[in-house]
């Protein structure tokens, strides 16, 4: 069970005023920088995963995300590969507005509120999906679901975490530049197999992912639909019979992934 760690007074320049949330592979904390005179979020890598693919992954995401100018996907303002605490971290938007499902925005809404939250999120996708410059690549999200889509200060939503983006690393100049992100291929997620590997949030993953296949532009699209099916009904489409917790996190995540495995599997048998 991960321990989580003191609240750090400062990661640099930036002033740490609180804790924010914590992910699988992240903490994020709340913090000030004082260069900007504004709040910003920053996400830090815990300390049991710096020997692993992950270290690289939080780069990886850092660099993706700053290769996205779009108004609707969280800016990323800097990365720095070792904090005081030995940690890598990077620094982004803070979204004062929280997710999509917390206090501010509870999920279900009404058919125009829909579109108006989703609208944006729906033309982020769309942009991440074009060969973005300068790699050329063409980025996949992969874990589009409620707790992704944050507000700001505007009311204006953002699409968030690309902690286990797909892009497409085939073009020359990508492969062979010093500063590219790491292909997500090359990462290794708890749910893989010799069959290969799964990526995202089960209740809204696209059914083709359980069968190990590589995401795509329409895995993102298919969750993206899954969300505005709960928002407009306050249920997920798929519905399944959750396996009875153990206390074991992991053990508990794997048992929900292959409930969904195989609820989708019988779905598509004929």
């Amino acid at each position: 069970m991960t321990t989580v760690p003191e609240m750090p007074e400062k990661f640099g320049k930036y002033e740490v005023t609180g804790p924010l949330g914590e992910g699988g592979m992240s903490y994020v904390w709340k913090a000030w920088d004082p260069d900007l005179n504004q709040g910003v979020a920053i996400k830090e890598l815990k300390r049991e995963l710096l020997s692993t693919p992950f270290n690289r992954l939080l780069q990886a995401e850092a660099q993706v995300i700053r290769s996205l100018n779009h108004a609707a996907i969280v800016t990323v303002y800097d990365f720095v590969a070792t904090s005081e605490r030995g940690t890598p971290y990077f620094v982004m938007e803070y979204m004062p507005n929280g997710a999509l499902g917390g206090a501010i925005h509870p999920v279900k809404c009404t058919p125009p509120e829909c579109i108006k939250r989703l609208r944006p999120i729906a033309m982020a996708l769309d942009y991440a999906h074009k060969e973005i410059p300068p790699y050329k690549m063409r980025i996949v999200h992969s874990d589009v679901k409620p707790g992704n889509i944050l507000f700001d200060q505007e009311d204006r939503p953002h699409l968030s975490d690309f902690g286990i983006a797909w892009w497409d690393d085939t073009v020359d100049d990508y492969q062979s530049s010093t500063d590219a992100p790491i292909s997500g291929e090359t990462l290794i997620h708890p749910f893989g197999s010799s069959q290969g590997s799964f990526r995202g949030t089960p209740e809204y993953a696209a059914p083709e992912l359980f069968k190990y296949q590589q995401p795509t532009e329409k895995s993102d699209i298919y969750s993206l639909a899954v969300v505005a099916f709960q928002m407009l009904t306050d249920k997920i489409p798929i519905l399944v019979e959750l396996p009875e917790p153990t206390g074991d996190a992991e053990a508990d995540k794997r048992r929900l992934f292959e409930t969904y495995q195989k609820t989708h599997a019988e779905a598509t048998t004929p």
